[in-house]
């Protein structure tokens, strides 16, 4: 077992070689589970978690098929999508590829059967961090949905992070726009399961109003990352409504707005001839952690890489 930045708010453990289901399945001590090897073959399991205030993501390996039967955890919305599967998987009663997403709700059934080498990524979500005053209740009657461009996404991110865990220490900026990355995926779930029907028509002098109160607020602190949380806070609305402003206004959300605000934060930085801070300092600055996906993210925005920026400076 390995364990980095252990806390009660944000860490890392990962357990791997484990030669039984069922000590596999105390390692998940949260749920109400239990895990029964149904093919033959040793079986062997690799079981990763990250935690950050509140949030858990979990990153699954099991050899062989394994059937799961329990309930879901009280309060608790979780996602989930398989990858090297080469058979289906089993979700209560219905049959799940690659490019699905299950949803496990509070106290809710489950039951489902894994294929051999199968690997499943977890998202668990507070469900108070997805109620405001758009979103008064998650649909719990929906099991799983098919779209792959937010199974696409919770893979990414959930991937990255397990991949980078090793070699990186998370800063405070860092974690910040982690959970706020999080938290959107679940608001792109709920968005989708209620058929898109969040938006409403906002006022757009409103819309305005609140957009250029956070964009004051970035000019006055240049140097202070922001996260959407901080921005609903700032303007006393629900992130639901914060993201219709920006679609009104901006035309993205304000993840990426905040995103594109940071880039360019980090490019000043460079250019800055006064500045000493190598590049991968000032990414992490930014609350760029993940240095190669920073790297691709500039280069996308910029039409040129970091290090390619650094020569102007010269």
């Amino acid at each position: 077992m390995h364990k980095r930045n252990f806390s009660s708010d944000y860490g890392y453990v990962s357990h791997s070689g484990i030669v039984d289901p069922y000590n596999h399945t105390k390692l998940i001590d949260e749920w109400e589970f239990s895990y029964n090897q149904v093919s033959s073959g040793k079986f062997t399991g690799n079981l990763n978690k990250f935690w950050l205030e509140g949030i858990e993501i979990y990153e699954e390996k099991l050899s062989t098929c394994i059937f799961q039967e329990g309930s879901g955890k009280n309060d608790i919305l979780c996602l989930g999508i398989f990858r090297n599967i080469e058979n289906p998987v089993l979700w209560m009663g219905d049959e799940i590829g690659q490019n699905d997403i299950i949803s496990i709700h509070p106290n809710k059934e489950i039951m489902i059967k894994t294929p051999k080498e199968s690997m499943f990524y977890a998202l668990q979500i507070p469900i108070n961090l997805l109620l405001d005053e758009e979103v008064e209740v998650v649909n719990n009657n929906i099991f799983s949905i098919k779209n792959k461009d937010l199974n696409n996404k919770i893979y990414r991110k959930t991937f990255n992070i397990f991949s980078n865990l090793e070699e990186s220490i998370l800063n405070e900026s860092s974690r910040k726009y982690i959970k706020s990355d999080l938290i959107d995926l679940g608001f792109d779930y709920i968005n989708i399961t209620q058929g898109g029907k969040l938006n409403k028509s906002y006022s757009k002098y409103k819309a305005q109003k609140v957009v250029k109160e956070i964009i004051n607020y970035l000019h006055s602190n240049r140097e202070c990352p922001i996260s959407v949380e901080e921005c609903c806070q700032l303007t006393y609305t629900s992130r639901r409504t914060l993201q219709n402003y920006f679609e009104l206004i901006v035309g993205c959300s304000p993840s990426l707005f905040l995103k594109y605000w940071r880039l360019n934060g980090v490019r000043k930085m460079i250019l800055n001839k006064n500045q000493s801070m190598n590049i991968g300092d000032i990414a992490s600055y930014w609350g760029f952690w993940h240095l190669s996906q920073f790297s691709c993210d500039y280069k996308k925005l910029f039409g040129e890489t970091p290090s390619q920026t650094l020569i102007y400076k010269k």
